[in-house]
């Protein structure tokens, strides 16, 4: 499995765009990374992002979207036109990345889209504006897949995208080949989603484009270490991406705070291979044996058997 890593564990703490691949570089697993745009582009031409990439044998499994200052009342759904146009531009600028980094994959997380209070928005009209805006992304470059990753809420009481089951009705009325759903562990316990579940309705729809993987315990977004908190939760997580047959980059959402972030990555690829290797050393088989029996008491042997 491939792994990839979030820079801003690395340049929070410090150090550069350039330190940070070099670290990385050093990292047996760590393959991708996952870049903002515009924040990671900032100073530097796609030639020179291209030459550090190859210089530290580094892929790009995804370019996402940020929406900083002048957002503060909603990208896609912001009531002035003019924002509106600005968030779309800058979609289309990481769309633009994405294809001159061979990764072709969007990720759309907007963070102000959503309310506070009663009365405060027209849902239906901002939920029209935003699939419009979405289509028109989609239409932008057929070839470049993008993802809208739902979130409940944080920095907004209420997001617009807050679930799978939402996102994936806004995914299937945009009606495009190129739009699918990423699925980040920390903000589906903040939906109090079982994440698993989620994971199994997006990929019997074909909406799954890409995963977080982090942990938490459901109050907000705490970007925990792998399978820290929720291991039993993680490892049928895992379970279903190989039963899904699921072959992208894993991205550790993880937010070093206090940790070194060297450390906190080695961590994350420890705890994601133990996990894959307990998986098949109880079987795919097995698993999905006890599965069928629809038993609670079965169920926790899968449990029992990773304590051997």
């Amino acid at each position: 499995m491939d792994y990839s890593i979030r820079l801003n564990g690395f340049l929070s703490k410090g150090y550069s765009l350039e330190e940070t691949f070099k670290a990385l570089s050093t990292i047996d697993g760590a393959t991708h990374v996952d870049l903002n745009y515009p924040e990671h582009f900032e100073g530097l031409s796609i030639e020179s992002m291209k030459s550090l990439l190859n210089k530290y044998n580094l892929k790009v499994s995804s370019v996402a979207a940020r929406f900083r200052e002048g957002f503060e009342n909603g990208e896609f759904t912001n009531q002035d036109p003019t924002i509106v146009k600005k968030a779309l531009d800058i979609v289309k600028k990481s769309a633009d990345m994405a294809v001159a980094l061979d990764c072709n994959h969007v990720i759309l997380w907007f963070a102000q889209d959503g309310w506070t209070y009663p009365f405060e928005v027209d849902y239906e009209k901002i939920w029209v504006q935003s699939r419009d805006c979405i289509r028109e992304c989609c239409d932008y470059n057929k070839e470049v897949d993008f993802s809208i990753e739902y979130k409940p809420f944080e920095p907004r009481t209420f997001s617009l995208y807050s679930s799978a089951a939402i996102t994936a009705m806004m995914a299937k009325e945009v009606d495009r080949k190129n739009i699918f759903v990423t699925m980040d562990l920390a903000h589906v316990y903040m939906k109090d989603e079982m994440p698993s579940f989620s994971v199994s309705l997006l990929m019997h729809h074909h909406l799954l484009s890409a995963i977080h993987v982090n942990d938490g315990y459901g109050l907000q977004d705490d970007g925990l270490l792998v399978g820290s908190i929720r291991f039993i939760q993680t490892l049928e997580f895992y379970y279903y991406l190989i039963k899904y047959k699921y072959d992208k980059a894993i991205y550790f959402d993880t937010f070093p705070i206090r940790e070194k972030p060297e450390e906190e990555v080695k961590q994350n690829i420890r705890m994601s291979n133990k996990i894959f290797e307990l998986i098949h050393m109880i079987g795919m088989d097995k698993i999905e044996e006890i599965i069928k029996k629809n038993d609670a008491i079965q169920a926790q042997e899968i449990m029992m058997m990773c304590l051997k």
